[in-house]
């Protein structure tokens, strides 16, 4: 309960304490990535938005909205003929080189940090505030916090299992210490066979994945991927392959840094632990 309390009252105190840019609600919005959007939508502030990058889908209204570019390169003249009275960037996930180049056309610019689950409370907060939606998103950023802390004081401490998170097939990617999905095998209490692997997303072979033997393999799915996955059953010595232990949470959920990142996230660690529960019964008779 004492977690619960501090999360909630966190949440509070930050929505006391920041300020907004601007001494008036924007009414012209464009955001730079699609959990931005996402987050824009949840706290009523949808109408707000004139502009968005590419694959920005949730929810469906979204994907109606003028698209100005994506994470890489913005068509600056679309931008600016959309008169934003504020484009909000994901500090990790857009451009700074094109955010610098409208704030030198004189576009006024608000940047996001989210590099954790922790931290989508506090964007959701600083959105409220910023868009004049401070109830609504105190709301939500108050029960987004306890179900945090309920997914945490119910997983994270778990027996951990050695987990393969294949991010993409070809070439074959995982993830690593710092990258997004880490957070949600932390929370899991997974232990991710590649952590201290090179880089945030590390390239692998399937040979390094043989000998790293797994117990459960990830392959998140993606609507829009048009490569297939690794059809891992070629290679039966792997622990998971031998005991079908396959996971495949959906990527558009799971990837976004938004409170359904969390929902797909709790669905994880459920999955996880019931193939917990399957190698601690074969251990028991063993």
């Amino acid at each position: 309960m004492r977690a619960l309390w501090l999360a909630w009252l966190s949440t509070l105190l930050l929505a006391f304490s920041w300020t907004s840019i601007a001494a008036a609600e924007p009414k012209r919005v464009i955001a730079l990535a699609p959990n931005l959007v996402e987050l824009i939508y949840a706290i009523g502030a949808g109408p707000q938005l004139v502009g968005v990058v590419e694959h920005c889908n949730f929810p469906a209204e979204a994907s109606k909205l003028p698209t100005v570019g994506n994470y890489a390169q913005l068509n600056i003249e679309q931008v600016l003929a959309l008169k934003p009275d504020v484009v909000i960037a994901w500090r990790g996930g857009s451009s700074p080189q094109a955010v610098q180049r409208l704030e030198a056309l004189g576009v006024t610019t608000h940047w996001l940090t989210i590099s954790n689950f922790d931290d989508v409370t506090l964007a959701i907060t600083e959105l409220g505030t910023l868009l004049g939606h401070q109830q609504a998103a105190q709301q939500i950023a108050g029960n987004y916090a306890v179900k945090l802390a309920n997914v945490r004081q119910q997983f994270h401490h778990k027996s951990a299992l050695r987990v393969f998170y294949e991010l993409w097939p070809q070439p074959l990617t995982t993830v690593g210490q710092g990258s997004w999905p880490q957070q949600s095998l932390e929370l899991c209490g997974a232990r991710n066979v590649f952590l201290d692997a090179i880089g945030e997303y590390p390239h692998v072979s399937v040979e390094h994945v043989v000998t790293a033997q797994p117990q459960i393999i990830i392959q998140p799915k993606d609507s829009a991927r048009g490569v297939p996955l690794t059809d891992w059953q070629a290679w039966p010595q792997i622990p998971a392959v031998a005991n079908n232990a396959m996971i495949y949470p959906d990527s558009d959920q799971l990837h976004r840094m938004t409170p359904r990142a969390l929902d797909e996230a709790e669905r994880l660690c459920r999955r996880i632990d019931e193939f917990r529960q399957l190698y601690g019964a074969r251990t028991t008779k063993q």
